[in-house]
């Protein structure tokens, strides 16, 4: 149970690292990026800075001792409704690798064999395209407006597409270490090989505090190994507010060394937004800077 709860645990991370939604201050997943000194803070999802010249840095501080994480995202262009972005990621997955390895969650390692040091890249190029109308200020100027009277796209098309390549610092004695689950076609670069990705994704308002998110992604790897992944996503604001909450379910269908399969799991996290204005004015209206 407990080794079932932990692998859980990693493949909330692992999914969550690429999900988003329709609103401006959610901008995992979308060519937006935040306002500049907006916060987003996660429990699995990574949490993000807004930085100057539409830049934003985010990572997964909750596993940051484990799997040291950052990234990096530039927009590079943006009109009312299109937007384009590149996104820039390192992390160094050795220690998780090797708590998992205790408990029987990698592949088996030979007698004597131990994990490498691992540096992992990803980049993409993402562009995103809104239509229809809302109050949801998703592609908007940077200046609030405290009536919300400011109309942005009620639905939101991403196209991404991408690559992945890791970079073994010494020696390893096998080829991949998952040969299952969702974290197979995720984790096979690892071993100086590469992995291409590209995908479609859409955000849209379905009620006043409820947003919906799918996705349809294609994985291929460098030995032909490939990947169906689509997700489904709610995602409840708690009034306009700083407190998300979101469910939805990640499935998969593709190949692995013993053969094709299908994944299904469920996905959830805990979300918090802190917009500029309220960091500035603080939650009772007094300015503090």
């Amino acid at each position: 149970m407990k080794n079932k709860l932990l692998l859980l645990i990693v493949l909330n991370i692992g999914i969550l690292g690429s999900l988003h939604s329709q609103r401006r201050l959610w901008t995992t997943g979308t060519a937006n990026v935040l306002s500049n000194k907006d916060i987003r803070a996660s429990v699995f999802q990574p949490s993000a800075y807004g930085l100057p010249y539409s830049m934003e840095i985010s990572s997964q501080p909750v596993i940051f001792a484990v799997v040291p994480n950052i990234s990096l995202k530039k927009q590079w262009y943006k009109t009312k409704k299109l937007s384009i972005a590149s996104k820039h990621g390192f992390y160094y997955p050795k220690p998780l690798l090797n708590i998992l390895a205790k408990h029987d969650l990698t592949y088996q390692l030979p007698e004597g064999a131990s994990i490498p040091g691992i540096l992992s890249f990803k980049n993409e190029f993402l562009i995103s395209y809104g239509i229809g109308e809302t109050t949801c200020p998703a592609f908007t100027s940077k200046e609030f407006n405290r009536e919300n009277t400011f109309k942005g796209p009620s639905t939101i098309f991403t196209y991404k597409i991408g690559i992945q390549n890791g970079i073994a610092l010494n020696d390893t004695p096998i080829d991949y270490f998952f040969i299952d689950k969702f974290l197979f076609h995720h984790s096979y670069h690892y071993v100086d090989k590469l992995a291409f990705f590209t995908g479609i994704d859409i955000d849209g308002r379905w009620l006043t505090n409820l947003d919906f998110s799918v996705d349809f992604d294609f994985l291929l790897l460098s030995n032909s190994y490939w990947a169906f992944e689509h997700k489904g996503l709610v995602n409840y604001y708690w009034g306009w507010k700083f407190f998300h909450i979101m469910l939805g379910y990640q499935a998969s269908y593709g190949t692995y060394p013993n053969g094709k399969r299908f994944f299904i799991a469920p996905v959830f996290d805990l979300i918090w937004t802190l917009r500029r204005d309220k960091l500035d004015y603080g939650l009772f209206g007094k300015k503090l800077f």
